[in-house]
């Protein structure tokens, strides 16, 4: 986390107003947790905040299945606060009021849960001015290309708020009026307790807004400062339908991109290249788009990662080459081994050193050791394989009972042949040899061939008169004993 600075005697809180349903964006759960990038929204603004004051300090309302919210966020959940009835930014800032000054804050910066994009540069300007201008109550504005639809920003003298007008009660005199409220805030706790108290649901929602607050205070002569981000207005938008969650996560998306370009990572076709922010990758790691990495993903230098792939919570290792049409997910790929096409790396699997998974191989919570491979058409779940082994085409490790998944383990230099299934709980031993389209389910010993087929009996068949009629003799070969 970035170092924070505290400006004694002002101790700032951060206010993340998450209650809300979001019945716009078509979403059964918080619209806070629906996904950008594999992370959701939420993440977005708890990562603004946390450069910016402490974590924490970071308190969080609430309403909507919050129980949702506190399972996606254990580490804020202490310092969440139930707003029971979502009535309004106002109300949310009401019912944390007293939790706030509790806690011995002074100052809060009040976000909305719904603004990706927000940069700790927008909240640190908006808490230098607050603090600089001594304002009982600031907030970011912004001047959008087309503002239809916000209220308006009217100033006075100094450049203090006079009044947040609604669009439909602009007055011609007033001229053309462009600057709009962001709805972000920096708020004096003890200057603005008594204009909480006078905040009414006057309106045609029945609500209370925040706005309300800021013409409260400017009415009555205190200060109301508007910090207009000159630089990143689209930032500042929030996120209230589909459309605007996608647009907000292509530019998500293309930041992202771009700053892994500027630290020496090749990434071939970028416009389709989707990249989680968690992400780590390493300068001289080549990438090929379309593809997809999400998570706490990491790709060490030199690896490289082709078209079509998807990795989640994945690390890949130096000189890795994952090849078209994988999926990796919670797996670990180490240095100079090799994946797919077509493969699939499920939860726990790891390839160690030069180790292969091919075409149509998935590995679940199994260990691929040093220069093992299984080239084709496999499938290794809940397994051991030592190092240099070779699984043929067509094994699969036989790993649940119908109750309970057992382990397999395969020795070093163990050769497993084609069309083979390995009865789980089993042990290989090293040098071992499994005869192709065996059914093992006792434990071979080290350097023994273990086959386990019926003879084969080839046995004389009626032919139907269809047969017959269509030029088959129905000559069979002699039954076998």
């Amino acid at each position: 986390m970035t170092n924070v600075e505290m400006d004694p005697p002002a101790r700032t809180a951060g206010l993340v107003l998450a209650g809300g349903q979001g019945k716009r964006m078509g979403s059964a759960g918080p619209k806070v947790l629906m996904r950008l990038l594999g992370e959701p929204m939420l993440y977005y603004i708890y990562q603004a905040l946390a450069s910016v004051i402490p974590e924490e300090a970071i308190w969080t309302v609430v309403g909507h299945k919050r129980e949702h919210v506190e399972e996606a966020f254990p580490q804020y959940a202490a310092r969440f606060i139930h707003q029971q009835s979502q009535l309004g930014t106002g109300h949310a800032l009401l019912c944390a009021h007293p939790h706030l000054q509790e806690s011995g804050v002074t100052h809060c910066l009040v976000v909305n849960g719904d603004v990706p994009l927000l940069s700790n540069r927008a909240l640190l300007e908006l808490k230098r001015q607050g603090l600089s201008r001594q304002a009982d109550v600031a907030f970011l504005t912004m001047r959008p290309s087309d503002p239809t639809g916000y209220g308006r920003v009217l100033r006075g003298e100094q450049g203090f708020v006079e009044r947040i007008v609604e669009e439909k009660d602009l007055h011609p005199s007033q001229g053309h009026v462009d600057e709009v409220n962001a709805g972000i805030y920096w708020i004096d706790l003890q200057r603005t307790a008594p204009y909480l108290e006078r905040m009414d649901q006057d309106n045609a929602q029945g609500e209370y807004y925040l706005p309300q607050l800021v013409e409260l205070v400017a009415a009555d002569g205190g200060r109301a400062a508007a910090v207009c981000d000159e630089e990143g207005g689209r930032e500042l938008l929030g996120v209230n339908r589909p459309q605007e969650l996608v647009r907000n996560e292509e530019q998500l998306r293309r930041r992202i991109v771009d700053y892994w370009l500027d630290r020496d990572v090749i990434l071939r076709n970028p416009d389709q290249a989707r990249i989680g922010p968690r992400a780590q990758l390493e300068p001289g790691c080549e990438l090929t788009g379309p593809l997809e990495i999400y998570g706490a993903s990491r790709i060490e230098a030199w690896a490289r990662v082709d078209s079509h792939v998807l990795i989640a919570d994945s690390a890949i290792g130096e000189e890795a080459w994952i090849r078209n049409f994988s999926h990796l997910e919670g797996a670990e790929v180490m240095r100079s081994a090799r994946v797919g096409p077509y493969a699939r790396l499920r939860q726990a699997a790891v390839l160690e050193p030069e180790s292969r998974a091919g075409n149509f191989v998935e590995v679940k919570k199994a260990v691929l050791g040093p220069g093992s491979k299984a080239n084709h058409l496999a499938y290794i779940g809940d397994a051991s394989v030592g190092s240099g082994a070779n699984i043929g085409a067509g094994c699969i490790t036989c790993n649940y009972d119908g109750r309970a998944k057992h382990r397999t383990t395969i020795g070093d230099g163990a050769f497993i042949g084609s069309n083979t299934s390995l009865v789980a709980p089993l042990e290989i031993g090293a040098r071992a040899v499994v005869g192709a389209g065996s059914t093992i389910s006792k434990s071979v010993p080290e350097a023994f061939l273990a086959v386990a087929r019926a003879r084969q009996r080839n046995l004389e068949r009626k032919v139907s008169k269809r047969e017959k009629d269509d030029g088959n003799t129905g000559q069979t070969g002699r039954k076998d004993s």
